[in-house]
């Protein structure tokens, strides 16, 4: 990465420890459903906690590097309401590829692979790309 990306990379983000701060009603909603993704998929095959949970709200022209969240799996839900296919948007996961936001759509990938959310193009105007990262740590 050029020094120059470094000063340009700039998104909307909360992050929510989990040891500090509780779970509210909504995310607890989402925990359930993750919880039971977990209990039927194979794809999941050691115990987890979640960490942290990070909000963010990706805009048009938000530039943003790619990164890894911790050592085990990652749960992007994108959480708009609303989303047309034409604003474009979605998370980029290197070797992986390319996942497009989709309202309630959750996807799971392993923390430790880098990864990038891309931002909206201009045509969603003032409509941030909403998603919630609950990030975890094997236990």
């Amino acid at each position: 990465m050029k020094d120059n990306d470094k000063e340009s990379s700039f998104s909307l983000g909360y992050s929510k420890n989990l040891h500090e701060h509780p779970i509210n009603s909504s995310e607890r909603f989402i925990l359930d459903k993750i919880y039971n993704f977990c209990n039927t998929s194979k794809e999941i095959d050691r115990p987890f906690r979640v960490r942290t949970l990070y909000y963010n709200a990706l805009r048009p022209l938000d530039r943003l590097h790619y990164h890894v969240d911790g050592d085990g799996p990652t749960f992007l839900v994108y959480t708009n309401v609303n989303w047309k296919w034409w604003w474009g948007s979605g998370t980029k996961i290197k070797g992986k590829g390319y996942v497009k936001a989709k309202p309630g759509r959750m996807v799971v990938f392993p923390g430790e692979c880098y990864h990038k959310g891309i931002p909206p193009n201009i045509l969603a105007r003032s409509c941030p790309r909403y998603s919630i990262a609950f990030q975890t740590t094997h236990i």
